[in-house]
């Protein structure tokens, strides 16, 4: 059966007792989207200030050899911004991978455009693969799901584009579980926990990986029944 909305709940519940009020999940990503949504004009001060923060605000070990990576990170996102646009308005539940997409009149399915994404951010020095999540997350939150070590030893991922992309399959089939059990909308389910704050289905069941994986709590696991 998979996850189901309540199992789902019962993780976030654990990770606002953990996280209190996620107040950097807002300042960096929910509250900075005009940078997040225009790479193409992104700065160095930006990438300092906005994506380093955002990394320094969940504990990233190599966030310091990153700063000083600033210049080809910039550099990177600004190459990319044409890969990210043809995914702006597309969410992890209903995203079709084999759908095809024109980037500079080059045909590409988004599976292959989430990889290309994903390998190209991992290239810059230090970015390993829970930064380049974090990353690509912050770009667009309703898509991409962020993991760390233990969340990909736990699904059983390699950390390269081939063992994101894998990840970003099974999320959406859980997710879509979640939802068929709810009977409601995604934003009612979000509403729920967080009437607060507007964060994405991708972010809740982020948080329920976290505190299942990351932090080894009595919680279900997703690939099983519940």
């Amino acid at each position: 059966m998979g996850l189901n909305y309540q199992t789902l709940l019962d993780g976030v519940k654990e990770y606002r007792k953990f996280a209190g009020s996620d107040e950097a999940y807002k300042k960096y990503v929910l509250d900075q989207r005009q940078v997040w949504e225009n790479l193409d004009q992104i700065s160095k001060d930006d990438v300092e200030r906005i994506i380093i923060g955002f990394l320094k605000a969940w504990n990233i070990r190599n966030v310091n050899r990153i700063s000083r990576s600033c210049d080809s990170l910039e550099k990177a996102l600004k190459t990319l911004n044409k890969h990210f646009n043809v995914l702006r308005g597309k969410n992890l539940l209903d995203i079709d991978f084999n759908e095809k997409v024109n980037i500079d009149e080059h045909e590409m399915k988004i599976s292959d455009v989430i990889k290309e994404i994903y390998k190209r951010i991992s290239e810059v020095e230090s970015v390993g693969p829970t930064s380049a999540s974090k990353i690509m997350h912050g770009v667009i939150p309703e898509l991409f799901m962020m993991w760390d070590e233990k969340i990909r030893n736990g699904y059983g991922y390699a950390g390269n584009e081939v063992g994101y992309l894998r990840f970003m399959c099974e999320m959406q089939r859980i997710l879509k579980n979640v939802m068929e059990t709810y009977g409601g909308e995604p934003d009612d389910l979000c509403h729920e926990v967080y009437p607060e704050m507007k964060k994405p289905l991708t972010k809740l069941l982020d948080e329920f990986n976290y505190m299942k994986f990351t932090r080894g709590e009595n919680l279900p696991n997703p690939i099983e029944d519940c």
